[in-house]
């Protein structure tokens, strides 16, 4: 999807379904849009904002944009859905969490018992923090992520 200049925008455990063979796809594309030579950022706040990365939610206030690594956060937030059973925030108010992911100090999110997970998963969510730099430039790319995740989990 980010090889053909496309970001989905609501990147969450309740748009990722598993085949009966096991493979991820990804679902609910009505937020998804298109990059191009014209428009390389997007600068309009959209999707859960649970799994909204800073960039985003803070778009308004600092309109420099987003582009793809905001999929690349909200990957992160999943994993942390995963293993918790909802997203970091979860306990306040979508517009609260929407106005605190925007401010300048927001900390990146953690498990909150990291000690009571199998070692796999731990190295699983360790592989994620690259997800969580402040820098959204640090971050990477999906592809890179599945790379590194598949040679180590398989």
């Amino acid at each position: 999807m980010h090889s053909l200049n496309r970001i989905h925008r609501d990147i969450k455990g309740a748009n990722i379904l598993l085949t009966d063979a096991g493979c991820v796809k990804i679902a609910d594309f009505g937020v998804a849009a298109k990059l191009s030579n014209s428009m390389v950022k997007r600068r309009t706040v959209i999707g859960t904002p649970y799994w909204m990365a800073p960039e985003v939610a803070s778009v308004e206030s600092r309109p420099t944009g987003y582009d793809s690594k905001c999929d690349i956060w909200a990957v992160g937030i999943t994993a942390i859905e995963y293993a918790e059973l909802q997203p970091p925030l979860f306990d306040m108010d979508p517009l609260m969490a929407l106005q605190l992911l925007g401010t300048r100090n927001y900390k990146p999110p953690t498990l909150k018992n990291r000690n009571q997970w199998y070692a796999s998963y731990i190295l699983l969510l360790d592989l994620s923090d690259p997800c969580f730099h402040k820098c959204p430039v640090s971050w990477g790319t999906i592809s890179l992520l599945y790379r590194v995740t598949k040679k180590t989990i398989f």
